[in-house]
């Protein structure tokens, strides 16, 4: 095998556990450029046990669990600026597509 393909399946296996990861913090950006933390008792987790971190942050503002229909919209158009002041929630996406 050549180096370059052997540097690169190594980082393959590094990276198809994350929390085995030696610098896993919990959060792992996937390749739409969103933040997903481990929320294991999430009710919407995915089937990795991971949430957006976006909806994260509105269900914290909010003081609930958001409806898998809501839509948290980044106003800055940056997928991993989560601050609450960047993001507005829809109720569908209905709504959202008529903001745009």
């Amino acid at each position: 095998m050549k180096w370059k393909e052997a540097q690169k399946e190594r980082k393959l296996k590094l990276y198809k556990d994350a929390k085995k990861h030696p610098r896993y913090k919990g959060k792992v950006k996937n390749d739409g450029g969103y933040i997903l933390i481990y929320s294991a008792n999430h009710p919407y987790k995915d089937k990795h046990n991971r949430v957006r971190e976006h909806r994260l942050v509105m269900e914290k503002h909010l003081g609930r669990y958001l409806k898998p229909e809501e839509v948290v919209h980044h106003l800055d158009g940056i997928k991993d600026n989560n601050r609450i002041g960047n993001l507005k929630l829809f109720k569908n996406h209905s709504e959202h597509r008529k903001w745009e």
